[in-house]
């Protein structure tokens, strides 16, 4: 195992769904979603080929019959890492029983499985799941990761307001790795419990955006306080090179910002850390 090779967790990953969205048949469907833990470190070091081919194949095989398909790969590892610990990788809700899947990968990934010293298993827990594990490295006696550059950051309110339970999760477990104040409004906002301006960050769906009153309630809103809006998704409802919005149309978001998929633990620390200085 060539353990001095350095990596981003982050910029793998992000790396990896690029590749599978670009192979998906049905364009913008990727229906892979990354949540991680507070104890993974951003830099690790190991066998960076070896790593980033067993997570590519591993996760190409699941999507390969529909890449629509909500798909998690979760991120963990022990609460003190000194400097060599387990990383687990785990997808979980699997459509796959463990006669069909967990042979075929066992095989294919055979080799990168004995380079990166790594363990390949299937478990029923989570509606049929697959981990990875393997031994990885981490500068030694660091302890938190992301760490945000001023304490004036702290105990900011933050609003999701996300359209799919399973996108909500993740992104509810990546904002409250930082400690802010984190409330979510599934498929719509609720207006009876959620007043927009007592928000710092209102973290929207951008297939939420065109429903009804939301225009108005956060035009309203961000007259009366300093909301920020950041838009979650895609990337193209505020995109400027988007042909099917115009110039008019463009200024008349209330945001020039987006989280956009797939969002990563090191993505959440980058959007908070340039609102809140």
């Amino acid at each position: 195992m060539e353990e001095n090779q350095n990596f981003d967790i982050n910029k793998m990953l992000e790396a990896i769904y690029d590749v599978l969205k670009g192979q998906c048949k049905e364009e913008g469907k990727l229906g892979l979603l990354f949540v991680f833990s507070k104890n993974v470190p951003r830099d690790l070091r190991g066998d960076k080929e070896a790593i980033a081919s067993i997570l590519f194949h591993a996760l190409q095989y699941v999507l390969e019959k529909n890449c629509g398909m909500p798909l998690v790969l979760s991120v963990d590892a022990p609460e003190d890492f000194i400097h060599k610990e387990p990383v687990t990788f785990k997808m979980t809700n699997l459509p796959f029983k463990e006669e069909e899947i967990l042979p075929q990968l066992q095989k294919m990934l055979a080799k990168e499985l004995e380079a990166t010293e790594a363990s390949l298993c299937y478990t029923e827990k989570s509606g049929g799941s697959i981990e990875i594990t393997m031994p990885l490295l981490t500068e030694l006696g660091k302890r938190r990761y992301y760490r945000l550059p001023s304490k004036e950051i702290l105990d900011k309110k933050i609003l999701l307001v996300i359209q799919k339970s399973i996108d909500a999760l993740s992104l509810v477990k990546m904002f409250k790795y930082f400690p802010m104040q984190v409330d979510l409004s599934i498929k719509t906002l609720h207006e009876e419990r959620y007043r927009l301006e007592e928000y710092d960050l209102l973290v929207l769906d951008e297939m939420l955006y065109d429903t009804p009153h939301m225009k108005d309630l956060i035009a309203q809103a961000q007259r009366n306080s300093d909301l920020v809006v950041v838009l979650y998704g895609e990337g193209e409802l505020c995109s400027e090179e988007s042909e099917n919005v115009s110039e008019e149309e463009y200024d008349a978001v209330p945001c020039r910002y987006y989280l956009k998929k797939p969002v990563t633990q090191e993505r959440i620390y980058d959007l908070l850390s340039s609102f809140f200085r």
